[in-house]
């Protein structure tokens, strides 16, 4: 997780909903990039560190990529899956252990609460705002997950990410999700919904204000990066699986 400017006063709730959960993760992860703020946290956060939050520094000013790419990049081969979590949701007490029940029963697929399919219209992908919550159980590459319900990494796909380096800095600094679809579907790896139904968990009361939403949504900065990340064999290789989940619907 990360967070940035005056949403580290909220922060702590979406943390505490994680620390109460039924599973508790190996490490509880905040990094920041602002050195100011790291020096001054709030008591929430301090109490949490004395209840085993880690809360380490990261200036390489990766912007919302800082929420993984710290951590990916910090181990030489990684064994252990990797789960994403954003600041501002108040995540549901099985959460942690839903993904990790998931994981065990598909440890190759990245696993998620909540999903979109990907929409090809000729030779290039359909604009954001069409790419529909996913309703069935089909898992492939024509899925991406958000983060914002939380995703579950498998650990051969997270040293995919770390090798493949920080080109998102100039290519897509502010769209992480997409970033990070491209990277699964490069690797051939499906993206697994839990259950027919996309769920967004509440969000943290005031935490939206400050969000990238309008930005990438609504202001077409998602249909702006995924013109620069996704090559035409990634293209083609979304329709194939979009086909696939057309059929096994139908």
């Amino acid at each position: 997780m990360t967070t940035h400017g005056a949403r580290i006063e909220r922060a702590y709730i979406a943390l505490e909903s994680i620390a109460r959960g039924g599973a508790r993760p190996a490490r509880l992860i905040l990094w920041l990039d602002d050195e100011e703020i790291f020096r001054a946290l709030p008591h929430s956060l301090r109490r949490l560190e004395r209840r085993g939050l880690e809360v380490i520094l990261d200036l390489n000013a990766y912007k919302v990529h800082t929420k993984y790419y710290p951590y990916v990049k910090s181990v030489d081969a990684h064994v252990m899956p990797l789960v994403t979590a954003d600041d501002d949701v108040l995540y549901p007490r099985e959460w942690l252990s839903a993904l990790q029940a998931e994981h065990a029963l598909f440890p190759n697929d990245v696993i998620c609460f909540r999903a979109h399919r990907i929409p090809v219209v000729g030779n290039a992908l359909g604009p954001y705002k069409t790419w529909t919550p996913c309703s069935d159980l089909h898992a492939g590459i024509s899925n991406l997950g958000t983060s914002v319900s939380g995703q579950l990494f498998p650990a051969p796909l997270v040293n995919a990410i770390r090798d493949k380096g920080d080109a998102f800095r100039t290519l897509v600094p502010d769209a992480d999700d997409l970033w990070l679809h491209v990277c699964t579907v490069e690797q051939n790896v499906a993206t697994r919904q839990i259950g027919r139904q996309s769920l967004t968990f509440p969000y943290v009361p005031g935490s939206q204000a400050a969000g990238l939403y309008l930005q990438n949504v609504w202001n077409g900065g998602n249909d702006a990066a995924v013109m620069r990340i996704y090559s035409q064999v990634a293209i083609e290789a979304i329709r194939e699986d979009a086909l696939r989940a057309q059929s096994a619907d139908g």
